[in-house]
């Protein structure tokens, strides 16, 4: 615990009791309970950072692009075009990262499947129009890597 975290616990325990105290901790530790879990597996050393940023980097957006722009968004344009093909392909997009959320109840899992998929609607439609103007999967797959690669670094260092 650091210093300043015992400096209030001795305060709490001196001003308002033991039982206190324990409420404040037992709270403490409910709050770190009820984070949501991260999808990646934990990466407590660097060998598991390695593999979540392979993973992350390099799999998913070459799998992902490949499907959602190079197979959804170019049907869908050929069909209605370029704009159609971009709302669309980044519908599915967002809507299949929501597939595999969960929570405590019906309302929670709802909750956090609707602000992943709100979060993933303007990556999907930079994505879009970033195939559509250079025509390049290459391209999209670069930002999707550097997209996921800021959230798994920015997931260790917290």
């Amino acid at each position: 615990m650091s210093d300043i975290a015992e400096r209030v616990k001795k305060i709490v325990v001196e001003h308002l009791g033991v039982e206190a105290a324990q409420v404040k901790e037992e709270a403490a530790d409910k709050d770190a309970e009820g984070a949501p879990e991260s999808p990646l597996p934990p990466s407590d050393d660097s060998r598991a950072l390695l593999i979540n940023l392979l993973s992350a980097v390099v799999v998913a957006p070459i799998g992902e692009e490949i499907l959602y722009r190079g197979v959804i968004a170019q049907a869908w344009g050929r069909q209605s075009g370029a704009r159609r093909a971009i709302v669309f392909s980044t519908i599915v997009f967002a809507f299949a990262h929501t597939l595999n959320v969960g929570g405590e109840s019906i309302g929670e899992a709802v909750a956090i499947a609707g602000v992943a998929f709100a979060i993933r609607l303007p990556l999907g439609l930079a994505l879009g129009w970033l195939w559509v103007r250079r025509r390049s999967l290459l391209a999209t797959i670069v930002l999707h890597a550097a997209y996921n690669a800021v959230l798994v670094l920015a997931s260790t260092s917290v």
